[in-house]
């Protein structure tokens, strides 16, 4: 095994070899010029001249050497370390292993540990940072579905808040605030459009007395079950709301009048003929049918379709009228 020296101690003794090599190269100037100029018949000052020129040329030569030596010996050790560290995977660090031979000096054996000492700490910086972005991005998909799931809540909240302002909460049909907002809506773009526009006003007959008869909560359960029985018959074809009491409205958007009546009709039989079971209690309604003019409002079809239910219910009532045209 090797004796391990200081790099220090390595170069001093090449410095010290660099100088007496430029020692002896300023003898030999002196040597030269002395011969050549004879300097033995010379005064003193010649002399001392010879002698600057000789250690002028020492110390050239000295700096020069000690350059040289400097560069290289430093260059090949600085060399050996840079190589080891231009191919260090900064993803995964891993400690630079001695150059043998470069071990027996002790200052490359003191720089590769503090080098690896900083590659350690880099290895665990990344393994901490690692860590912590796992633990992060744990945090931000907790929180997403946290915030999702809150969101979802959210959205059905809206929709339960979004239904209790819309819709009738005994029959589950429109409110009369959400129908006027839609039969507004409807009867503009009627117009603008110039497509027909039905409409039917409902009312179950005689229901005053299925309240004084059986009790108000037995006519709760008729108004539900006529809501019901008119929702299943409109369908998809328009929109039912209570229009308050025991009457309905329906809004029949590109219906015409006939197409209207028909419907009126087959709601008419369908509540006459589908059974109530409760207490058997028998079921009729009026109904009162207009269309949209091109030249009337809105509340003038309400007022036309009101009076011609006004007129079933004085001709006997469970019958559908159709409102004056003229």
């Amino acid at each position: 095994m090797k004796k391990r020296v200081s790099i220090v101690y390595l170069l001093l003794l090449k410095v010290l070899a660099c100088y007496a090599a430029a020692a002896a190269v300023g003898v030999l100037v002196y040597w030269l010029c002395a011969h050549f100029f004879h300097t033995d018949a010379k005064s003193t000052m010649e002399h001392l001249s010879l002698i600057g020129v000789a250690v002028a040329s020492q110390f050239i030569v000295f700096a020069l050497l000690l350059k040289r030596l400097l560069h290289q010996e430093l260059s090949r050790v600085l060399r050996g370390v840079h190589r080891e560290l231009r191919f260090l995977d900064l993803k995964r660090p891993e400690p630079i292993y001695p150059n043998k031979k470069w071990l027996h000096f002790l200052e490359y054996e003191s720089l590769l540990a503090a080098i690896n000492r900083i590659i350690a700490s880099l290895a665990e910086s990344r393994r901490e940072l690692q860590i912590n972005n796992e633990a992060l991005e744990q945090r931000v998909a907790d929180k997403t579905a946290e915030l999702r799931e809150q969101n979802l809540e959210l959205i059905k909240l809206n929709q339960k808040l979004s239904r209790l302002a819309n819709t009738d909460a005994l029959t589950q049909v429109y409110n009369r605030t959400r129908f006027d907002q839609l039969f507004q809506e409807h009867v503009e773009v009627s117009r603008r459009r110039g497509t027909a526009l039905g409409f039917l006003l409902i009312d179950l007959d005689d229901f005053k007395k299925v309240n004084d008869r059986y009790g108000h909560q037995t006519g709760d359960k008729v108004l539900k079950h006529a809501a019901a029985c008119i929702t299943k018959v409109i369908g998809e074809n328009g929109m039912v709301a209570r229009w308050g009491g025991e009457e309905f409205a329906v809004l029949l958007p590109y219906f015409e009048l006939d197409k209207a009546m028909e419907i009126a009709e087959h709601l008419r039989q369908t509540l006459a003929n589908t059974p109530f079971d409760i207490q058997h209690i028998h079921i009729t309604t009026s109904i009162g049918v207009a269309q949209l003019r091109d030249d009337e409002t809105g509340d003038e079809l309400l007022s036309r379709a009101d009076e011609a239910l006004y007129s079933a219910k004085g001709k006997g009532r469970n019958q559908v009228i159709m409102a004056a045209t003229d």
